[in-house]
This record gives structure tokens, sequence and C-alpha cells, in this order.
């Protein structure tokens, strides 16, 4: 019987992960800084469905990505930026979640998000170890491959009806967040990987609104699964200090009151503005489990959430 004082990855598990960083940081060596960032900031991160938490008795807030940081060293000018680093999201536990875990994130000035696709698909494929052709479907032909139309066309009822097991409560927007995440997910990147782009302008977060060829807008960014999960993140970053203030107002909003706060020192680093930039988050600890052929985050991890 395992002792509760001893570590849950393997020993094997914990070098792959070594030759795994080593191959990062070969990776970004010509052309990008790695940065050390704080593990708290000035006010939460504010991405859809993901929960912050504060330092009790402390005006601060624990990172759950290392986004404002590097941000911040971008519009400073310090150019290409990436960082390793331990994040926190409170809540989020299961196969493919621990409440801590490691962030792979890094942005490119001057590149667009199609060359940021190439760098990732590059990158991926020397982790994994494996050829990575990819498959590109709009968020909307994803969505098709579960629902009976497109999802714009779709009533709340033909929702329900796709997932049943959702309560009454649920409006709109939450059943599709569901049957994406529920239902979508584990049917991409199983035969390779699959790269969902132009999601709706509500999933937006950060990144910059584009319109399309018949003129409706979408969110220019994409995630990137493989086997089913979600490995990466990427936008084409908005960089307009008064529209990412007007789409924090609207999260704190939708928040409870003890989470009214912004970081206002990122906010203020967005009035420097260094022009395009493209930026790209990473589960490191998800990349690791596909390497390693494992089926469980924990199992990657020497001292995951629940025995730390």
């Amino acid at each position: 019987m395992t002792q509760h004082w001893q570590p849950r990855a393997s020993r094997e598990t914990l070098v792959k992960r070594a030759s795994l960083l080593r191959l990062i940081r070969q990776h970004f060596a010509a052309h990008a800084l790695e940065i050390d960032v704080p593990i708290c900031q000035g006010g939460p991160n504010r991405d859809h469905g993901v929960d912050v938490s504060s330092l009790k008795g402390l005006d601060k807030w624990v990172i759950t990505s290392p986004e404002h940081p590097l941000k911040r060293l971008v519009a400073a000018g310090y150019g290409a930026v990436w960082s390793l680093t331990p994040c926190v999201r409170i809540g989020e536990s299961g196969r493919l979640h621990r409440p801590e875990f490691h962030m792979l994130e890094w942005y490119r000035p001057g590149l667009s998000l199609d060359e940021l696709l190439a760098e990732c698909l590059a990158l991926l494929t020397k982790l994994l170890d494996r050829e990575l052709v990819p498959e590109v479907l709009s968020w909307s032909e994803a969505m098709q491959r579960v629902l009976p139309t497109a999802p714009d066309q779709c009533s709340l009822a033909d929702l329900r009806n796709v997932a049943p097991e959702l309560p009454a409560s649920c409006g709109r927007d939450d059943c599709l967040d569901y049957i994406f995440g529920a239902l979508v997910q584990p049917l991409l990147g199983q035969q390779g990987c699959t790269v969902v782009n132009r999601w709706p302008a509500t999933a937006c977060a950060q990144a910059n609104i584009a319109v399309d060829e018949q003129g409706a807008t979408y969110a220019a960014r994409f995630e990137l699964f493989v086997q089913g999960v979600e490995l990466a993140n990427a936008y084409d970053e908005c960089w307009n200090a008064d529209e990412i203030r007007q789409r924090f107002d609207q999260d704190a909003a939708e928040r409870s009151s003890d989470i009214n706060r912004h970081d206002e020192a990122y906010l203020s680093s967005l009035e420097q503005n260094p022009g395009q930039v493209s930026g790209v988050a990473m589960g490191f600890d998800r990349i690791l489990m596909l390497a390693c052929g494992l089926s469980d985050v924990g199992d990657t991890m020497a001292f995951p959430w629940e025995i730390a």
C-alpha cells in the first residue's frame, strides 16, 4: 500500500518531464526571453468560467495564467517572452484538471495567429514525438458534429434535446458551453489534432473581434485538441485598454462583489500598444500526460494537489 508521503508520479515520468523542459528551452532559446513571473498580481485574471482566488488579508490575487505579467513585458518593449509557470484555479479537479498546474505561455509581437499556429504545431510535434496534421474547424462546424444544425439556428429546446441532463435553469450560453465541453471536445483530435477557430464573439476573452465574409463577428482565437484533450488556447491579442476594461467590468458584474477589483497595472500597460501580438497558453501537464500515455494529469505530478 502506498504511504501517504510518497510521490505519485513515477521516476520515469519525471525524467520524461525534464526532457520536455529541455526541448521547450531549446525551442525558445533563439527567439524568446524566458521569464519567471510572480505568483500574485493586483487583480484577478478574467477568463470565462475560471474561478479566481485572493490571498486572505493581502491585496493580491493568485494567477490563473501568467498572461498579465507577460503582456506587461511586451508592452514595455521586451519583445517575445515565454514562461512555464505554476498557476492556481481553485475548484478545477478531475482527470484533466488539478487546482495547481503548470502553464506554458508565450507572446509573439509581429506574429499573426496563423504563424503562431504553425509554431504551436512545430513545438507539439517535438514534445509529443508524433506528426500533427491539423484538421481545422470553425466553432460552428465543430458544434455541428452533435447539433442538428448550425448553433445560431438551434432553439433552446434543440440544445436541451442534445443534452437532456442539463438543469432547466441553464440558459442558451450555458447549454452551448456544456455541449462543447462534454459532447464535442471528446471527438476532437482523435486522428491527429483538431484546431477550432472562429469562436463566438461572446467568447472573445482578451482576443480581438474580427468580421467574416458574411459580415458576422467572431473572436480571433483558436484552441487546439489532441485525443480529445485541449492543449492550447491562442488569441490575436486585443491591445485596446478601454475595450479590455469594458470586458473586465462586464466580467466583474457577472461575478460576486468581492472580485470587482481589476489589475490596474496590467490595464495601464495596454496603453502602450506594441502593434500586432499573438499569444498562446498550453497546459504543460496535459502535454506530458499524452507524451507518457497516461490518462490523468495527476499522474504527471510528483505531488498533485490532493497529496501536496
